[in-house]
């Protein structure tokens, strides 16, 4: 023992931001690489931008990334030529699922790093940049442009499914699929000669894919594990939602807003509410009109998954919105530019409806207007909801202060039409009592709690029910000796 550590640089006493770098004699590896909106928001937003020729001086400074030499970009390094290398100083960065806050910062990694990512989270990166009309070095984790020539290339990845075995160095390392609010999501085993490390990802037992999860919890109790590196977002709740109980809320109140306007707010990557929305549509008679960025996601996944059920646009329950361009007509050829042309003229060619605001106000009682994002809220200006329609929230849960503002905002636009807000969500993430039988079952020598505010409550509930393993709270970049 002694020969392998781990280093929390991101997710240490906070939701998200995952950076777990597994040290060996001869390997290093990160697991994830999240963007930390926690740290994220405290230095930016408002008119607090970032610049991006000193992108990596300044999260470097403000801790938003870790200040480690030989990782990043070379192109975006600036003054921090102390930070420059010859090699890679570490050997890859594995993606448990495409969430940001567990991929988000890979766009800073060097391109010799290589990305390992599940198959199907592989498209939905891919067909979130697509979407993306400015893209700044964020937003690059699979298609980099080197500042330095303007070359733009694709970066080195490779994709797994469950059960592949990812060869690095002299770690083993064991991709499970877990159940979470985005498909293609893993938790991971790492097979050492010195130790066993697993590590869960984002995961829970309540969802319709719980299975997985239960596959990865059988596999990993039947290893000898030293560590295991747990989510503990909801530790401190125990209620649970499922799935099926979001459905039936929205059928209810589906019901009671018969002959009104119908909007929902869904995850860009949920695929499991969005069926739920499907069902709930279909019960009451009524279409989805997507948000030209889901809708784009939608059909991506339906043309190149091979794993999953996606539903594909021409399906009578779904047609997508015509957004108002800005010449003001709505000729996907003509009035449109860049992705959102070409891909509504792909639309317009397979015969997949395309409905504009004028068609959703006359027929308010006949669609769910269906959005990914809030920016997209002022779209209601358009389609003009009557009083007592209603707004399904479907989204994650806030977790924090800004969240709570983004809310509050939301209220606030529906305030003005008087519409009737509802909250119909279950949670991507385990419940208090999953993580804890989670634990007993795998039965880990020692629990490093990460993604949670709240790690002091592992040890105290590991007690009250008389869990022998030992709980190392990890403080932001200390070495951990497994």
């Amino acid at each position: 023992m002694g020969l392998v550590s781990v280093r929390v640089y991101g997710g240490a006493g906070e939701i998200g931001g995952n950076k777990i770098l597994i040290n060996t004699k001869e390997t290093k590896i990160f697991l994830d690489f999240g963007t930390s909106f926690t740290r994220k928001r405290r230095f930016y937003g408002g008119f607090i931008k970032v610049k991006r020729f000193r992108i990596l001086e300044e999260y470097a400074l403000t801790g938003i990334l870790p200040e480690l030499p030989g990782i990043y970009r070379e192109d975006l390094l600036g003054n921090l030529t102390h930070m420059n290398t010859n090699e890679p100083l570490v050997d890859a960065c594995i993606i448990t699922h495409a969430h940001l806050d567990h991929c988000g910062h890979a766009s800073f990694l060097r391109s010799d790093i290589k990305l390992y990512v599940g198959a199907t989270a592989a498209i939905l990166l891919e067909a979130r940049e697509d979407t993306k009309m400015g893209k700044e070095p964020e937003d690059q984790i699979v298609q980099m442009k080197d500042y330095r020539d303007g070359r733009v290339f694709k970066r080195q990845m490779d994709t797994f499914s469950t059960g592949k075995q990812l060869k690095i160095g002299d770690v083993n390392a064991v991709p499970i699929h877990v159940d979470h609010s985005t498909p293609s999501s893993y938790g991971l085993v790492l097979e050492m000669d010195e130790a066993r490390i697993a590590y869960t990802g984002d995961f829970r037992l309540h969802g319709p894919m719980r299975k997985m999860t239960e596959d990865f919890i059988e596999r990993t109790s039947r290893e000898d594990v030293d560590s295991l590196i747990i989510e503990g977002t909801r530790i401190n709740d125990p209620l649970i939602h499922s799935e099926e109980s979001v459905m039936l809320s929205m059928i209810s109140s589906l019901r009671d807003a018969q002959g009104k306007a119908a909007v929902a707010l869904i995850g860009p990557l949920d695929f499991d509410r969005l069926r739920s929305l499907m069902s709930a549509a279909e019960h009451m008679g009524r279409e989805l009109v997507l948000s030209p960025k889901l809708a784009y996601v939608v059909d991506r996944l339906a043309k190149r998954a091979t794993n999953i059920q996606v539903p594909e646009l021409r399906s009578k329950v779904l047609s997508v919105y015509l957004e108002p361009s800005g010449s003001g007509g709505y000729k996907p050829k003509k009035d449109y530019r860049g992705w959102l042309r070409k891909f509504l003229c792909e639309c317009q060619d397979i015969g997949v409806r395309l409905i504009t605001p004028e068609s959703l106000a006359k027929q308010m009682g006949k669609y769910i207007f269906t959005l990914c994002q809030t920016e997209d809220l002022p779209e209601l200006i358009s389609i003009k909801p009557e009083p007592g329609s209603i707004f399904l929230f479907s989204s994650s849960e806030p977790h924090n202060e800004e969240q709570e503002i983004e809310r509050e905002r939301v209220i606030n636009w529906l305030e003005l039409f008087n519409m009737r807000p509802v909250y119909a969500h279950a949670s991507g993430h385990a419940s208090q009592g999953e993580v804890i039988s989670t634990i007993e079952k795998i039965s880990p020598r020692t629990i490093i709690p990460v993604h949670t505010e709240y790690p002091e409550m592992f040890r105290k509930l590991l007690e009250r029910h008389g869990i022998k393993s030992k709980v190392i709270e990890p403080a932001t970049s200390q070495e951990i000796v497994i």
